[in-house]
């Protein structure tokens, strides 16, 4: 498997290279990105590590390979779609909120 990381926190990118080493860490024509930052998303395939991605902060380095081997890259319109999904939950549950007063 060749993936790619590109992390805005250093210390992040840093322990998934780490963690990774024993994958194919390359820029170019690999098979999905990993990134920390829903901004960093592109055309490529995504494994997003954040509050609504496919894995959160804290992680093992066991949790880490069984999700990203478990992985199953998903298009940039899917990636959206979830990113929408998760935007409208949490609109619906500040109106809730506000409703309540």
């Amino acid at each position: 498997m060749k993936l790619f990381i590109e992390c805005k926190s250093l210390l992040l990118q840093k322990a998934l290279e780490n963690f990774l080493s024993d994958f194919e860490l390359i820029q170019n024509g690999y098979d999905f990105k990993i990134c920390d930052d829903e901004g960093l998303i592109d055309d490529k395939m995504v494994f997003v590590i954040a509050p609504n991605g496919n894995l959160t902060v804290p992680f093992s380095k066991e949790k880490l390979i069984k999700k990203i081997t478990e992985f199953e890259p998903k298009s940039l319109e899917d990636i959206l779609n979830m990113m929408f999904d998760n935007f409208k939950k949490e609109v619906f549950e500040v109106i809730k909120k506000y409703e309540k007063g």
